[in-house]
């Protein structure tokens, strides 16, 4: 019921990322966000922390330039690393002792 306005803007894969890219328009949004843009992640054992980082940066610096008041949330398996922005919200192991399963934001301290 949150939004039933959903569109797959993209799909990528690669020996270093699989990464698909969902542009929302919920039904009530604050005047101030127009989109909600959705990434599923994962980053496979044979993934390259430098190369995937790139990767991810480059689509989501696409969809800021294109959307300046979004809301871009990203999640998944991010095995080999971390991003160093947007803000990261799992602060505790996701998998046994290890932090695998992660979420950023754009938004701080939302």
């Amino acid at each position: 019921d949150w939004c039933t306005n959903v569109s797959v803007h993209r799909t990528y894969c690669s020996n270093y990322l699989e990464l698909l890219h969902l542009v929302c328009l919920p039904h009530y949004l604050s005047q101030e966000i127009t989109v909600v843009n959705l990434f599923a992640i994962y980053i496979p054992l044979q993934g390259n922390k430098s190369i995937t980082t790139v990767l991810i940066e480059q689509f989501t610096n696409i969809c800021d330039r294109q959307h300046p008041n979004i809301v871009s949330i990203l999640v998944g398996d991010f095995k080999h690393g971390s991003l160093s922005s947007p803000h990261q919200y799992v602060d505790f192991p996701t998998r046994g002792e290890n932090q695998h399963d992660l979420a950023y934001c754009n938004l701080a301290d939302s």
